[in-house]
């Protein structure tokens, strides 16, 4: 049988084997960016609870957090003018692990809010840029020496960074033009809300949603004015409930549920005659916070890169630049008492600047070889001393912070916590062994509210703060029934103590406040039984036996 031949235009047109696919680009990895959040996790977390004393602040928080646990009054720190999210996150930590330490638990709580913020500050460097720009802002986030210090105490700014962070975020994504909507409107309006819930300074991020409103949906004018008014409708919502819950009890003239304090404010008839009257001093404060806590070498790159991003008339450069200058204009003009915790939560902005710079030059270098080198770079002249830094603030905080900062943590002030755990530590197994009661100043801060956290109502003991002190010649161990207060921020009531059935009774108080030879006149026979020098060795914590 003959073969059948094929012409050359049938071999041609024979069937094929189907042709692959057009190949896609593999999906991005994750890898470099869960790199760079262990890594922020690693320097937050690091030493947690030896490289920093517990401070004032942190003993008040951990304070109030133990007044909800014990008493229920969730609303406690509306008496000082404080809103309440934050300490309600440290009560339920309470609630939920009793056998815990309240200042780990505390500053856990910060560590986490740095590293969260650390992968916010990537979505937002990849939406306002690129990818590249993202992993960038995380890494400088990551090794950020003010949010390594920050991000490890009980400060509620860890978590007003991250309220920021998160109302840019979900600004950027509701005010996109083709999904503008009054759900996600209401959405901006909630996390801007929470924020405020967390502390007051969160508002200083309300132009964020206006300004990329503006920029997102011009010029659909109308229609913004329209979303921002649903946004600051639901915010208005977190202030005005504030107002309404807070507790009926006598309140400082100062207190404010917006400004918080008064006091930290420049007079309005100094302002009135000169509105930059603490401007020159302020800037000149910004600026060593500067040198301290991002480095001179990375602030020199931060001005180079928003002189770039000028050049470029960047859009999200400038979105950055308004959203942290208007907070940092209002804090530097407006404020007398300008913490280097102030400022802290308005440098993100500026770090994602910084990446966004740096990721737009290298994409347009004309070699990969010269991108690779800019970036080299970069991690050489930013990143490395900013690492360095941090390594500091964990290993050598006295010699790496603001020297200001130093004095504070590490000095003779009361506000400084060394010896704080040793007598606590001293007192619990004296509570271990029987009936225990612990008097203190009627004092805001160190000592009183950091005994409270950790030994009030622990296995029977019982502390108080002894109010009587405050009256000259009192003795410190009442001689026989005495009215107690519940705390000195509520100054209410909680019946009376008969002191003469009580068992051991100890008194901790810091030499600043009551000297030794103070002590000893009003309550002869009172023992030292144990004492930490603060700072120079000139002040200490002393705790005394009274019986």
């Amino acid at each position: 049988m003959a073969r059948t031949q094929r012409s050359p235009r049938a071999r041609e047109a024979a069937p094929q084997p189907a042709s692959k696919a057009p190949s896609q680009s593999p999906p991005p990895s994750w890898g470099p960016l869960v790199a760079i959040l262990l890594l922020a996790a690693f320097l937050r977390l690091w030493r947690l609870l030896d490289a920093f004393p517990i401070v004032g602040d942190e003993a008040i928080y951990l304070r109030w957090a133990e007044i909800i646990d014990h008493q229920g009054q969730w609303l406690i720190s509306l008496l000082d003018g404080k809103q309440p999210l934050s300490y309600w996150i440290y009560a339920v930590e309470r609630m939920l692990f009793a056998g815990a330490d309240p200042l780990w638990m505390g500053r856990l709580v910060s560590a986490a809010a740095g590293v969260a913020t650390a992968a916010l500050l990537y979505a937002i460097g990849e939406r306002l840029a690129d990818r590249r720009a993202g992993l960038l802002a995380a890494a400088l986030y990551a090794v950020f020496p003010w949010g390594v210090m920050y991000d490890r105490l009980v400060y509620t700014e860890a978590l007003v960074n991250l309220a920021g962070a998160a109302v840019v975020l979900v600004s950027l994504w509701a005010f996109e033009p083709e999904r503008a909507g009054w759900r996600r409107a209401a959405l901006v309006g909630l996390a801007l809300g929470l924020g405020y819930l967390l502390k007051s300074t969160a508002l200083q991020y309300a132009s964020a949603p206006v300004l990329i409103a503006a920029w997102k949906l011009r010029p659909r004018w109308a229609e913004a004015a329209r979303l921002l008014a649903i946004a600051f409708a639901v915010a208005a919502l977190f202030p005005i409930f504030c107002i309404l819950a807070t507790p009926a009890a006598p309140t400082l003239e100062t207190h404010s549920l917006v400004l918080h304090s008064t006091n930290f404010f420049v007079h309005q008839e100094d302002f009135l005659k000169n509105p930059f009257v603490v401007l020159p001093q302020n800037l000149g404060t910004l600026g060593e916070y500067l040198g301290s806590f991002l480095t001179w070498p990375a602030t020199a790159a931060l001005a180079a890169a928003l002189a770039y991003l000028a050049w470029r008339r960047s859009a999200a450069g400038l979105l950055l630049v308004a959203v942290s200058g208007a907070a940092l204009l209002f804090q530097t003009t407006a404020l007398v008492f300008f913490p280097s915790r102030y400022p802290f939560p308005q440098m993100w902005p500026l770090l994602v600047a910084l990446a966004i710079a740096a990721s737009d030059l290298a994409r347009r270098l004309p070699s990969r070889r010269q991108s690779q080198a800019l970036l080299a770079g970069f991690a050489v002249v930013v990143v490395l001393p900013m690492l360095a830094r941090s390594l500091g603030v964990v290993l050598a905080p006295r010699e790496s912070i603001w020297p200001s900062d130093a004095r504070y943590y590490f000095g003779v002030h009361a506000h400084n916590g060394a010896g704080m755990r040793e007598a606590i530590e001293f007192l619990r197994a004296e509570a271990a062994q029987g009936p225990l009661v612990v008097l203190v100043d009627p004092i805001w801060g160190l000592p009183a509210d950091g005994v409270f956290p950790y030994l009030n109502q622990w296995k029977g003991a019982r502390v108080y703060e002894a109010w009587w002190t405050t009256e000259p010649g009192q003795p410190i161990l009442p001689r026989g029934e005495a009215e107690v207060i519940r705390s000195h921020y509520e100054r209410v009531s909680a019946g009376t103590v008969d002191f003469r059935t009580a068992g051991k009774v100890y008194y901790l108080t810091a030499t600043n406040y009551h000297p030794r030879a103070e002590v000893q006149a009003r309550q002869p026979g009172a023992r030292l039984a144990l004492s930490t020098p603060k700072g120079d060795g000139s002040e200490s914590l002393d705790l005394w036996r009274l019986r």
